[in-house]
């Protein structure tokens, strides 16, 4: 046996009534993440045409899942 120190982590699954829980704060802060990022992306500027368009699309389906959740609450 090694002694050599492990670790070890895996994703864990809450389910509270049924439902994922969800955190108001939580999410906020994904939106602005996902602000952040097109931001950079766009200051960037190294995408062509088609490549910026697929980015803002994949961007703005982001901020629907987000805001979504976010009405949820």
């Amino acid at each position: 046996m090694s002694s050599e120190a492990r670790a070890h982590t895996s994703t864990v699954y809450v389910i509270a009534g049924g439902k994922p829980p969800l955190v108001r704060e939580d999410l906020i802060i994904a939106l602005r993440w996902v602000d952040r990022l097109w931001a950079y992306l766009v200051e960037r500027d190294n995408f062509g045409y088609r490549e910026n368009r697929e980015a803002a699309a994949m961007i703005e389906d982001a901020r629907r899942h987000y805001r979504d959740k976010l009405d949820s609450l």
